[in-house]
């Protein structure tokens, strides 16, 4: 941006003169001469573009700084080279990646490191366009690195892949400001990452209904509810795979005919013949354990049912309830939110019928003075039960 420009002036004094001659000769006398301003322009030279490798990887949901492409920016000896965009394609679904962005690998390392990034953008079309001022100096070289951050809702193996391509206008990859150019460096393909399913947490919560009695002999009474739901935004998705029940309270495995586990489609906390059975069993040294398949999401938590049939021999006035724990498929886990123990419920006996009926005495003549003269003869059934008591 300096200019340059020559004058060349007379002076009475030839010893002065801007033009001198030989003793025998002289020089008349003349205005200044001003020649013409020359303004000193940049260079033009070269960014030579190139790519380096970087290996494919797997990337957790919700991973910032995953390093897709790697870029060698040399400039020629000369002025330096300005870097006024790069426009990066992004090839994958745009809601697996929340960013885009660029950094000068400093320390080589080929990861992204606190301070090294410079600029960050999102996608649009399947392109990050980046406005950068990225100076590369003469006959130095540039490393950058071009990376993704993985949202936590980015689809459990989906891919994520970047390249940079020539082109001859400003749409080109890699774009410098004048008189300077960049090689005809052709497309360049980075790495591809796979998204992974990122740890997820299930929690798991217990009510139970009061306390309050069971007949024995009954089905599918409701001893505790089970909820399951992701409380962080940043859990996706998670499969509870097995459920186990402690029986709790003073009873005996055998008071306890069966054990069911449902998924209450309706949510309404109550057995119901619409809700779905996901496994059942007995109690052995008072526990059991069930093989499930639940699925919980961040929109669709579950609710589970804990009921028992109680045996027709149980210990009236014992007490029964459960506690449970669970698992969840690698690399998810479940989270016990206490208390996980239910209510008690007392074993009562059943509510029997007591059928009462009459059979024929005949008539008969009694004698004055006659005692226990048989008037009436009553029949008492009591079913199959705990036997029932005349007051």
């Amino acid at each position: 941006g300096n200019t340059v420009q020559s004058t060349i002036q007379y002076n009475v004094d030839p010893s002065l003169s801007d033009i001198k001659v030989d003793v025998a000769s002289t020089v008349n006398a003349f205005s200044s001469l001003i020649g013409t301003s020359a303004t000193i322009n940049p260079s033009a030279d070269t960014l030579t573009v190139s790519g380096s490798s970087i290996s494919d990887t797997a990337a957790a949901q919700g991973t910032s700084d995953v390093p897709l492409e790697k870029l060698l920016l040399h400039a020629s000896a000369g002025d330096g080279v300005t870097v006024t965009a790069l426009n990066i394609a992004i090839n994958g679904l745009a809601s697996d990646v929340s960013s885009v962005e660029l950094a000068r690998d400093i320390d080589g390392n080929d990861r992204i490191d606190a301070g090294e990034a410079f600029a960050s953008t999102t996608t649009a079309g399947g392109f990050a366009r980046f406005a950068t001022s990225l100076a590369v100096a003469s006959n130095a070289t540039e490393t950058v690195l071009v990376g993704v951050n993985i949202p936590f809702n980015a689809g459990v193996g989906n891919t994520v892949s970047a390249s940079v391509s020539w082109a001859a206008d400003a749409s080109s990859g890699v774009v410098v400001a004048q008189p300077d150019a960049t090689n005809n460096f052709g497309a360049l393909l980075g790495a591809t990452a796979t998204v992974a399913d990122a740890p997820d947490v299930v929690s798991l919560r217990t009510t139970s209904p009061a306390t309050a009695t069971v007949a024995r002999a009954s089905s599918d009474n409701l001893i505790e509810r089970i909820d399951l739901s992701l409380d962080s935004p940043s859990y996706d998705a998670a499969t509870v795979t097995a459920l186990g029940i402690q029986r709790t309270g003073t009873g005996a495995d055998s008071d306890v005919s069966q054990v069911k586990l449902w998924l209450d489609d309706n949510q309404n906390g109550s057995i119901d013949a619409t809700d779905t059975l996901l496994g059942s069993g007995v109690f052995s040294s008072g526990a059991l354990n069930l093989s499930v398949s639940v699925p919980v999401a961040q929109a669709s938590p579950k609710k589970l049912l804990v009921g028992y049939s109680i045996a027709a021999t149980a210990t009236a006035g014992a007490t029964l309830g459960a506690d449970v724990a669970a698992s969840a498929a690698a690399p998810d886990s479940v989270s016990l939110i206490a208390p996980t123990q239910s209510n008690t419920q007392q074993i009562a006996y059943a509510a029997d019928t007591l059928t009462v009926s009459g059979s024929s005495i005949s008539d008969t003549a009694a004698a004055q003075g006659s005692q226990d003269v048989v008037g009436q003869k009553i029949l008492l059934h009591a079913p199959i039960g705990d036997g029932v008591t005349v007051t």
